[in-house]
């Protein structure tokens, strides 16, 4: 039993009840109809989201997205359309690890702009406002995409092939 809520929570759980020994017994929380339905839900929720992911980076790749230059400075835009800058690279990082910038802020590495949100200058924004070596910004989304997406693919089946074997142990 406790290996069956451990599997599927959101369909079974133990609640307190005194009268019984041991003082718990199971709950059913969602049907198999239920549940069904909230994972035909979840696929449908989960394929839009890839679908709108896909189609940004599209529109990314169409864009034609400035090459990155090492050793020019950064700017930005703040909420209130204020131009921010110049700072160097390191800087922008630091600010980025801290928290302070979030993947829709406005960037360009010319104060007169075209300012894009930083993550579509950098889909990946682990390795924002770092070095590139030799690859455009349109290479590294390119890469970013494709591994994402193969990462993405490696889940689904990996959840897939949990999903059967657990219902065959519960069969």
């Amino acid at each position: 039993l406790r290996a069956l809520i451990a599997r599927s929570p959101q369909r079974v759980a133990l609640q307190k009840d005194p009268s019984l020994p041991g003082g718990v017994a199971p709950v059913l929380l969602m049907t198999n109809a239920q549940w069904q339905q909230a994972r035909a839900q979840q696929e449908e929720s989960q394929r839009r989201r890839r679908e709108e992911e896909a189609r940004a980076r599209s529109e990314a790749n169409n864009n034609n997205i400035p090459a990155i230059k090492p050793g020019l400075p950064w700017y930005y835009s703040d909420p209130q359309q204020n131009i921010q800058g110049p700072f160097r690279s390191e800087e922008m990082r630091q600010w980025l690890e801290a928290g302070y910038f979030k993947g829709d802020l406005p960037i360009s590495q010319e104060k007169t702009g075209p300012f894009l949100k930083l993550s579509i200058i950098f889909p990946n924004l682990a390795v924002a406002f770092q070095p590139v070596e030799d690859t455009s910004a349109k290479e590294a989304a390119a890469a970013k995409a494709k591994a994402e997406a193969e990462e993405a693919e490696k889940r689904r089946l990996l959840q897939q092939e949990q999903e059967r074997i657990a219902a065959e142990k519960a069969a």
